[in-house]
């Protein structure tokens, strides 16, 4: 975290540094934390899709769905085929036990990018609970 403190000594509105401090807290769990520098550089580029995306993310983790899909819609209001928010808002779906929409978005995801491992995971993830549940 050192250099990104450094950087971000330098150049405190550097909305890429902002959030990728923010992103390296989040993968460690820091999710309050997290939240902190997305919202700084949203703050500075409210239209910043990587910093609502991860917001989004981080809420989604800690059970705020509602907010969460509000800023993954923001962020694909701004760009429909930003893979990582049609990714994670098929996560979102899974959360709330809604398969189908689940699929509908892994697919998106997959549209974009037919390698996506993690999407081909919890598309297939998404298939066995469908089926559990005789969604199909």
């Amino acid at each position: 975290m050192e250099y990104f403190d450094k950087a971000l000594a330098i150049d405190p509105e550097n909305v890429d540094g902002l959030k990728n401090k923010g992103y390296v807290l989040r993968r460690v769990g820091e999710y309050k934390e997290a939240m902190e520098y997305f919202d700084k550089a949203l703050a500075i580029d409210p239209y910043y899709i990587h910093a609502l995306n991860n917001k989004g993310y981080v809420l989604r983790r800690v059970g705020e769905y509602k907010e969460a899909m509000e800023y993954f819609d923001k962020a694909l209001a701004i760009d429909p085929y930003y893979e990582d928010a049609l990714y994670n808002k098929g996560l979102f779906f899974i959360n709330l036990g809604k398969y189908k929409e689940a699929m509908e978005y892994f697919d998106k995801a997959l549209a974009i990018d037919p390698n996506n491992v993690s999407a081909l995971k919890n598309k297939q993830l998404t298939y066995v609970k469908l089926k559990e549940n005789e969604q199909i």
